[in-house]
């Protein structure tokens, strides 16, 4: 059972940090490791639950590995995206919780309270579930770790996807045959509504058409997060997807859009 007086150290202060240390201080003591923001913790201190929040690269489990080792706390927690498998691959401490963040940056803090915070784990669950509930967060169990760490990269790949998408219409919305003499403004604005209307007339998924804007995307989420999940993708799939965003950052900075 998790105590009142338990102390948290998380690591990394980006804006998952950031926001976990904002959720959880409400219940518990928390430290902060992060040294590129002038974040130090102090090794000799016992740490409960140590919260993972750096960005995922070539030497994340090695990280990971490196501070349970460090700072020896008795749960391990992973808030990170990760590409499937990670989590398993870290041989030390035995018992890991993989628990991603959602949500739309940087409102984290938002979403953390507002989503089920889904969780997978090779720790006790009942101890997952005591020590994320008691500051009011909602748990919801997943199938495995695997299919956890899937469906975070899945989430924001249906969304770069759709973005893409729309960046498809546009590209073809500049072309005479398509245009007609309308404008590519006019058309595209029309298409909106044309797909619009089918929330009101159908029932159900099938009059879910999102409306989007295909521009480029940038961040450090979305296209970072479909080179993660790219082992899994067919060649076609991420052709597409690198290559339409790609040519679209192109098409911006030359200036090729139509009216």
């Amino acid at each position: 059972m998790t105590r009142k007086t338990s102390v948290d150290l998380i690591i990394g202060y980006g804006e998952v940090g950031q926001a976990l240390e904002t959720v959880l201080k409400e219940r518990y003591t928390i430290h902060v490791h992060d040294p590129s923001k002038g974040r130090s913790a102090d090794a000799s201190l016992r740490y409960e639950w140590m919260h993972i929040a750096i960005p995922f690269g070539p030497t994340f489990v090695a990280d990971v590995v490196g501070y349970t080792k460090l700072y020896k706390p008795e749960h391990t927690v992973i808030h990170s995206t990760v590409p499937v498998g990670t989590t398993r691959s870290i041989p030390y401490p035995f018992h890991v919780t993989f628990s991603p963040v959602r949500g739309i940056h940087p409102d984290l803090v938002r979403y953390i309270r507002e989503f089920p915070k889904w969780f997978a784990t090779t720790d006790d669950t009942d101890a997952v579930l005591e020590h994320f509930q008691s500051c009011g967060i909602s748990m919801r169990l997943a199938p495995s770790i695997e299919a956890l760490e899937w469906f975070k990269l899945v989430e924001t790949t249906e969304y770069a996807y759709r973005i893409v998408l729309w960046q498809e219409f546009e590209r073809q919305a500049k072309a005479c045959e398509v245009r007609g003499g309308a404008s590519k403004t006019d058309v595209i604005s029309a298409l909106k509504h044309w797909l619009y209307e089918k929330r009101k007339a159908y029932d159900g998924d099938r009059g879910l058409a999102p409306i989007m804007f295909g521009g480029p995307i940038r961040g450090h989420c979305l296209m970072p997060n479909i080179e993660l999940l790219s082992p899994l993708m067919t060649k076609e799939l991420y052709s597409w997807l690198t290559r339409s965003n790609a040519l679209r950052e192109e098409e911006e900075k030359d200036g090729q859009e139509p009216k």
